[in-house]
């Protein structure tokens, strides 16, 4: 598995259903949403090079990427505590919009 391009298509899709959540265009973001699932069951399956594709999308700012990498995080149980920290201070940020919300319903389901 190429680590840097499986990282950039993630960071890539979720800023696009990120991106999508707020325009409107659902279409694009389901769209989005299937590659982020197919690029999940990669990473999963790797036990080598999935923990450091998620250390280093742990590394990320944005909010959306954070979010989706924290449900993988917390299914692989790597940095399973950390990525619930990451939650619950995003579910917190009022500056972040829709991702605030998101953030809760993914630590309610997953935290």
């Amino acid at each position: 598995m190429d680590l840097d391009r499986v990282k950039e298509t993630f960071i890539k899709h979720a800023l696009i259903h990120e991106e999508t959540e707020e325009t409107g265009n659902y279409r694009r973001g389901n769209k989005s949403s299937k590659i982020l699932f197919t690029l999940f069951e990669k990473i999963k399956r790797d036990p080598v090079n999935g923990p450091i594709i998620v250390d280093n999308l742990l590394n990320e700012t944005n909010p959306s990427v954070l979010i989706w990498t924290s449900v993988i995080s917390i299914q692989m149980n790597h940095r399973k505590k950390h990525s619930i920290a990451i939650l619950r201070r995003l579910s917190k940020d009022h500056s972040i919009g829709q991702q605030r919300f998101n953030a809760k319903m993914t630590l309610r389901e997953f935290g």
